[in-house]
């Protein structure tokens, strides 16, 4: 993945028209790939959240948690769109971050939730507020 990056930093240098379409094809073609590519794996784990300035200065943090839903029913698949909508709505237009993070382990996945909620817990700089967001994919489920 180093290399992907280093290609999108260097490409984005050469500040040609379109390159955010670009961009956006190249990543979504990789998350494709990257999906379809199972072999003994049968599903991905996910969990999603996203930051807004709230009227009091906290940072507001809004965070689901880790569910997994069958790797058979990504094709197609645009999780960081519905998750963005779904931001979009409940924050009433204010500007927030939506992040999108999936794994192809459960273990990985829930260590990586564990770890953002460690560092969202600081209640003098962050409101944590647990949403239930789930994918419209068919048959996505809470792991817990």
């Amino acid at each position: 993945m180093k290399h992907v990056t280093v290609f999108l930093t260097e490409l984005d240098k050469l500040k040609l028209p379109g390159m955010k379409n670009l961009y956006t094809l190249f990543i979504v073609a990789t998350a494709s790939i990257a999906i379809s590519s199972f072999t003994d794996e049968s599903h991905v784990y996910y969990y999603c959240h996203s930051r807004t300035l709230n009227a009091t200065g906290k940072v507001e943090i809004r965070i689901s948690p880790v569910y997994s839903v069958c790797a058979a029913d990504t094709a197609g698949w645009k999780p960081g769109d519905e998750w963005g909508m779904w931001v979009n709505e409940d924050c009433n237009g204010k500007a927030a971050t939506s992040d999108f993070n999936y794994y192809f382990s459960k273990e990985e996945a829930e260590t990586r939730y564990r770890g953002s909620m460690r560092y969202y817990s600081d209640t003098s700089k962050y409101i944590l507020k647990q949403v239930d967001f789930r994918l419209k994919a068919s048959k996505n489920k809470p792991i817990r």
